[in-house]
């Protein structure tokens, strides 16, 4: 069975772009696509962790990028082994060179032993390549979520030229973003549910340190520059 996931983590992300790659690396006309539409309460996958246990070996799920995947670093490369022991295969669009196919060649490739002492090495050295393959799996997410928090950088960034340029944005235009207020900003991003983070308003308000009113303020401005 072939399987496509998208997940849009904010309001702004675009399905179409994700279905259009997916669908380029799988033209099958019965190609399963599962979308994860982004909600203040869809924040742990309820179509991903209903279908998860579904999956059989040789099916094969297609993904536009591994940040697509899983909402961490962790939970990502956790799952992505767990889908490799059971024989699914994974597919990206954006890295592929981490599908499993590749893992699994890495994995199995085996050195033609000596029968002498030698071989002690080169059975290190067969473990070895294991643990590179996984540390590669992991730089890949750890990298992908990487350019997700630069892209929230860049719009806060954009967000202070706009400004400058003479854009009204919610305050008196010429002003400029105090560290302050990027640093609050920033938090808002990453953590607010409207753009895909694990806190509500509330709480997130309270993490910061920061009134309703200016916290509102904050979350508006950014609201108009999609992020993703």
């Amino acid at each position: 069975m072939n399987y496509g996931y998208i997940r849009i983590s904010t309001k702004f992300q675009n399905v179409e772009r994700q279905e259009r790659n997916i669908r380029l690396m799988c033209p099958d006309p019965n190609l399963v696509i599962i979308k994860e539409i982004f909600t203040g309460s869809t924040q742990d996958r309820p179509k991903w962790r209903r279908y998860y246990p579904r999956f059989m070996p040789g099916d094969n799920i297609y993904f536009d990028s591994v940040s697509r995947m899983a909402r961490d670093e962790d939970d990502g490369v956790k799952e992505y082994l767990d889908l490799y022991k059971r024989k699914v295969n994974l597919f990206f669009f954006v890295e592929p060179g981490i599908n499993t196919e590749v893992y699994r060649e890495a994995c199995q490739m085996q050195i033609p032993r000596t029968g002498t002492e030698v071989d002690i090495i080169l059975e290190a050295i067969e473990a070895y390549q294991v643990k590179l393959a996984e540390k590669q799996v992991r730089i890949a997410f750890q990298q992908a979520h990487k350019e997700l928090d630069d892209l929230r950088q860049r719009t806060i960034e954009g967000l202070e030229t706009a400004r400058r340029s003479g854009k009204q944005l919610g305050r008196p235009c010429g002003r400029c973003i105090t560290e302050k207020e990027r640093k609050a900003k920033n938090i808002i991003l990453k953590r607010d549910t409207l753009f895909g983070g694990d806190l509500c308003p509330s709480d997130c308000m309270k993490v910061i340190g920061i009134s309703r009113g200016t916290y509102y303020k904050y979350r508006n401005d950014l609201s108009k520059f999609p992020i993703a």
